[in-house]
């Protein structure tokens, strides 16, 4: 799984996935030119077809990939935008941490190919997939 940066390296050990960010740990933090390429390198090499943005960091990074893999004729596409250091909207289903764990879930899920409910696990998602 591919994010701006590593805020979700917890998903990862907890559910088998490895998960790679553009910019390291910190949100303030520019990727290099190598890092972009290295991960376009990646995204081609493996057949990796979706990148997640997060809610907190630009998704300037993400672009740069997706322009990288399309010049080397391979597509990738924003599989969504996931919850990273913040919720939803306050009074939201998304603002509070079961709705926020849904949402992210649920969009990674449907992103990789699974058969998942559009408005999440207890069908309180603001916005279906």
């Amino acid at each position: 799984m591919l994010t701006a940066h590593d805020a979700f390296g917890y998903f990862g050990r907890d559910y088998g996935f490895e998960v790679l960010g553009v910019q390291g740990i910190s949100t303030q933090s520019q990727a290099s030119l190598n890092r972009i390429g290295e991960l376009v390198n990646l995204l081609v090499a493996r057949g990796i077809t979706a990148v997640f943005v997060e809610s907190s960091v630009s998704d300037r990074s993400m672009r740069a990939l997706i322009e990288g893999a399309a010049a080397r004729g391979h597509q990738v596409a924003v599989g969504g935008e996931l919850f990273s250091d913040a919720m939803g909207s306050e009074g939201t289903y998304e603002g509070t941490y079961l709705g926020m764990l849904d949402h992210n879930i649920t969009t990674i899920a449907n992103a990789l190919g699974a058969d998942v409910p559009a408005r999440g696990m207890d069908g309180k998602l603001s916005a279906g997939l």
